[in-house]
């Protein structure tokens, strides 16, 4: 009798091999789906206090940490320093000298000299 390359054992063998390269698409796709729909966590997201700052003229408030006034995006490292909280309820606006920037009001000014002598 003649045996051919289909015997029982390879068949067997053939399903199991379709069976786990099915099952793994079948996951890779959910995961992928899951992926897609989930918004990707900021580590820093959460390390600024709530921001009552205010932007006007074209101004805009940027920065990883949203310390910077400017009239365009501007990027900066992450990072958190004291004084930056000084800021989240500054007015970011077209200063006198035709750029934006921080109106250095008293409430701010008294805060960026406590938190810079208190840095020292």
């Amino acid at each position: 009798m003649r045996r051919g390359y289909l015997t029982p054992p390879v068949l067997i063998g053939l399903a199991l091999v379709c069976f786990f390269v099915a099952g793994t698409f079948f996951l890779h796709s959910l995961l992928v789906k899951n992926v897609k729909t989930q918004p990707i966590p900021t580590p820093f997201a959460q390390s600024s206090p709530k921001s009552k700052a205010t932007s006007t003229d074209g101004c805009k408030i940027t920065g990883c940490s949203s310390q910077v006034c400017s009239d365009q995006d501007v990027i900066t490292t992450c990072e958190w320093r004291a004084e930056f909280a000084c800021y989240k309820n500054a007015r970011c606006e077209l200063q006198p000298d035709g750029k934006c920037g921080w109106t250095p009001t008293e409430e701010l000014t008294k805060c960026l000299e406590t938190t810079k002598s208190s840095s020292d």
